[in-house]
């Protein structure tokens, strides 16, 4: 009987297990796509008339998960109006755009057809940087953030940003002109679609210098992540990631710093016996000096980070609790 308790336990933990594994990989790739739809779509991803049935049902199963994780989590803290401000992008992404769809009809039912879309234009601008954020900020609950985020979210607004412009000096439809904008930030240039104006001509050598140094940015991080990764599998990887990371900042290192970083190189090399957070924590202890120091000379920066940035250390807290509920509960 005993034995059997004791299976039955091990079952459930690896269900558990399992289950908070999958809710992890599940929410950075449905905000992902989420991203992907609205950013292919543009406003259209408003008249739902024009979305085909899958797509339909995808966004809104989508809406439901990120609304119930958003409302769960924010009923796990004690500051309710604290969590939002601090999740404002992501409590923007899952509010309601019926009421504006519906304003958007209205204006052009009386014939106000460029302030109805006018209205689904700025709608999609504030959806798309909110969407973007929330993407970034689930990535960075479950999956320790690199500079792959930061080179995607840049590349995705460059794209966006090109896309709107086109569509509005050359005329054309934004799946048009989405369409052109990937086409030659990508510097494949099938030759379709063409800018006529001269304003639309501009956009394209803006996109062809931007998208150029946003797409190499992309396959640099990518190709530096692959082959870091077959390096860093030994025990000093911790070591020389940190090395790396004070390398990239040479200019401002002291000769105490450099000194040490040779100490430690010539140590792992005799392989004398190391601590791991020699580096790593005299970086981090560093960085966070000159952060400190820049929020003091802000008073806005510091009151924009106190009150609209999403805190890491906050959302790993909840998560505890989220997981603590799920225990007391099985």
């Amino acid at each position: 009987m005993k034995n059997l308790k004791n299976l039955l336990k091990m079952t459930g933990n690896i269900k558990r297990k399992s289950l908070v594994k999958s809710y992890k990989i599940m929410l950075p790739v449905l905000a992902i796509i989420s991203l992907f739809t609205l950013m292919s779509l543009g406003s259209s991803f408003f008249r739902y008339s024009l979305q085909p049935k899958m797509i339909f049902i995808l966004n809104h199963l989508i809406w439901l998960i990120f609304a119930a994780d958003f409302f769960v989590r924010m009923h796990l803290t004690e500051d309710k109006k604290h969590f939002i401000t601090r999740h404002l992008a992501e409590f923007i992404a899952i509010v309601p755009v019926y009421p504006f769809i519906l304003l958007a009809e209205i204006l052009g039912d009386i014939h106000l057809t460029d302030a109805a879309a006018g209205v689904l234009e700025i709608i999609f601008i504030i959806k798309f940087f909110s969407y973007l954020i929330r993407a970034f900020v689930t990535q960075r609950r479950f999956i320790r953030t690199n500079p792959l985020h930061y080179a995607a979210a840049v590349t995705m607004t460059a794209l966006v940003v090109a896309a709107m412009l086109f569509s509005g000096f050359e005329g054309r439809n934004y799946s048009d002109s989405i369409w052109w904008a990937f086409s030659t930030a990508s510097t494949t240039g099938f030759g379709d679609i063409v800018p006529a104006t001269p304003e639309g001509r501009l956009v394209g050598m803006f996109l062809m210098v931007v998208g150029l140094a946003c797409i190499s940015m992309l396959t640099g991080v990518i190709a530096g992540i692959m082959m870091y990764s077959d390096n860093f599998t030994r025990p000093e990887s911790s070591i020389v990631i940190g090395v790396i990371k004070e390398l990239s900042r040479f200019s401002e290192l002291s000769e105490n710093e450099v000194e040490e970083i040779c100490n430690v190189l010539k140590a792992m090399k005799l392989k004398h016996p190391i601590k791991k957070e020699t580096i790593v924590n005299n970086g981090s202890s560093e960085r966070s000096r000159t952060k400190k120091t820049d929020l003091k000379k802000s008073r806005f920066a510091k009151w924009v980070n106190e009150h609209f940035i999403s805190d890491s250390r906050e959302d790993t807290i909840i998560e505890k609790r989220l997981s603590q509920k799920r225990r007391t509960k099985k």
